[in-house]
């Protein structure tokens, strides 16, 4: 059994990782804007500013958005583990869903291939979908 907090590490280098992508979104937006001259406009959402910048900005945009909707599940799920106790199995687990989603943001960022990209995702995912069911039957 590992030491508890081991298995949180992943789930802090994600958010860490997040806030970067936020950083490279924000970077490239300001950027866009300025060379574009766009005047923001609070009577257009966020959508509606979002459909005049090119596309290379909205993929980042796109990925921080996707860095907070599904890792929600891994960071859950870690929570428990670091309760009920993980294994190196689980961790590794852990880890590979992180170096996957990394791996997912630089594609989505760079190339954003759609087909490409849904490989790396579903692998992360069906990583996940492992770590949730050995967190469940940890659990129980």
């Amino acid at each position: 059994m590992i030491i508890a907090t081991d298995i949180l590490i992943p789930a802090l280098v994600l958010v860490l990782w997040t806030l970067s992508i936020w950083m490279w979104m924000v970077v490239g937006r300001v950027q866009a804007v300025s060379a574009m001259g766009q005047k923001l406009d609070s009577s257009l959402t966020n959508d509606e500013h979002a459909r005049e910048l090119p596309l290379a900005v909205r993929w980042k945009l796109d990925n921080y958005h996707n860095l907070l909707e599904q890792p929600i599940l891994l960071y859950a799920t870690l929570l428990v583990l670091a309760v009920v106790g993980s294994s190196d199995l689980d961790l590794w687990l852990a880890w590979g869903y992180v170096g996957l989603r990394m791996v997912h943001s630089f594609h989505q960022g760079l190339r954003n291939v759609i087909e490409e990209r849904f490989v790396i995702f579903s692998t992360a995912s069906l990583l996940l979908i492992v770590l949730a069911v050995r967190a469940l039957i940890a659990a129980v």
